[in-house]
């Protein structure tokens, strides 16, 4: 009776415990950038290249995940969708060419919209009508714990053995969680429960800052507004310039004289704090707001990238880490929590995976323009100072939409009433 009328946190436990493995391997990926290169004898700008279908993936899993989800229910998709992954990384461990590498992690792909931000989004808000925020900052700080950790074992297991072992010991990681989600039940009421806080506040529950969280507009709806369309544009371009630090931080600190296990525990610091930052900007948007925590997050992206974009001095490049890993929070959880508030949760399953989808179609766009980045000036830190200038723009256009949104809900409000 006890483990039946605390499910709601098993349930938790087990989406966190899932965005761990697989959001933290994503986000450890970078240590695999440079023994491939040289296990595959190509430059890193022929990398990011042949990543590129796979980012492609991302975007399309990403934008009918809502729609997998409905069909199939979340328990099912994501099973299905975390044996993709672990196949996918199964055959990288095999792969000898460029061609097969690409086909692995397509696969991979396969997986990402249901078992990464929107699909922990769409099931912690089946569970929980209390603490929303709080929960999804919990279940999304998985996937920064899980690269700090995930980083550090690939690296140790890299130097130990050889990076094919490392990838057969991601898929079997996958293939376990796989398992674990036996255990996960769809809705509360498949097991005569409630939400959790059900009837405790009313839907227009207001935050510190008057801010609402609120019924809002169906897909439909968001999509005759401007604000939504710069929703996007948003997105995109902030989104695609924080990729262009994230993904190569383990080969840009290896570029400046590091060691691997070194910039392995750059990489690390960065993947705690970002975990850390996830559940203090839900808990945050909870209680100030989700506008208020977004802009809070760009800033420090912009402030990050651009210490990170100057010098190679080893306190600094600690701050820049510290700073840039609450700018990452614009890649996922705030993501779903700007867009609650801006546009509600009627439109929601579907909204989440447009939005959502945006920062895959950023990542297709800055890995390859990274890595060729690198190639001309054999530095990373250049483009670093390039992503930081665009997105102190993007910070002037966010709040040119929070004003457009705000009045499109005012008129909302005043017609139905």
């Amino acid at each position: 009776m006890g483990l039946r009328k605390n499910y709601h946190w098993l349930i938790v436990g087990l989406v966190l415990l899932e965005m761990m493995v697989f959001g933290g391997v994503i986000n450890s990926f970078s240590v695999f950038m440079i023994p491939l290169c040289e296990s595959l004898n190509i430059t890193r700008g022929t990398f990011a290249l042949a990543t590129t279908p796979y980012t492609v993936m991302t975007f399309v899993s990403t934008i009918f995940s809502g729609c997998f989800v409905k069909r199939w229910g979340y328990r099912r998709s994501a099973i299905f969708s975390l044996l993709l992954a672990a196949s996918g990384m199964a055959l990288m461990s095999a792969a000898n060419t460029v061609a097969l590498f690409c086909i692995s992690r397509i696969l991979f792909a396969m997986g990402y919209g249901v078992c990464f931000t929107a699909g922990a989004v769409g099931i912690a808000r089946e569970w929980f009508w209390k603490h929303q925020g709080l929960v999804i900052g919990i279940v999304t700080m998985g996937t920064g714990v899980g690269g700090s950790l995930m980083t550090l074992l690939i690296t140790a297991v890299m130097e130990s053995t050889n990076w094919q072992v490392a990838s057969l010991l991601v898929a079997a990681s996958l293939a376990m969680i796989a398992v674990s989600y036996l255990l996960l039940r769809n809705r509360p009421e498949e097991m005569n429960l409630r939400p959790f806080g059900f009837g405790q506040l009313p839907k227009e529950k207001k935050t510190r800052t008057g801010e609402t969280i609120w019924e809002g507009y169906s897909l439909r709806e968001q999509m005759t507004q401007p604000a939504f369309y710069l929703m996007i544009f948003c997105l995109l371009v902030c989104c695609g310039c924080i990729y262009i630090t994230t993904m190569v931080v383990v080969p840009h600190f290896r570029d400046l004289g590091y060691s691997p296990e070194a910039a392995a525990g750059y990489n690390s610091i960065l993947m705690l704090t970002l975990a850390v930052a996830k559940l203090g900007c839900g808990a945050l948007s909870d209680r100030l707001g989700a506008k208020s925590v977004t802009v809070g997050c760009v800033a420090c992206a912009v402030i990050g990238q651009t210490i990170l974009g100057l010098t190679d001095q080893f306190l600094l490049c600690y701050v820049g880490i510290l700073l840039f890993a609450i700018g990452m929070c614009m890649t996922s959880s705030m993501v779903p929590l700007l867009a609650a508030s801006l546009f509600g949760y009627k439109g929601s399953t579907y909204s989440n995976g447009v939005f959502l989808s945006m920062t895959a179609i950023a990542n297709i766009v800055s890995t390859p323009v990274t890595n060729l980045s690198y190639d001309k000036h054999g530095s990373y830190m250049p483009i670093f100072r390039v992503a930081a200038g665009i997105n102190l723009g993007v910070l002037v256009l966010i709040f040119v939409l929070f004003v457009l949104a705000n009045r499109e809900k005012q008129k909302f409000l005043k017609n139905r009433a």
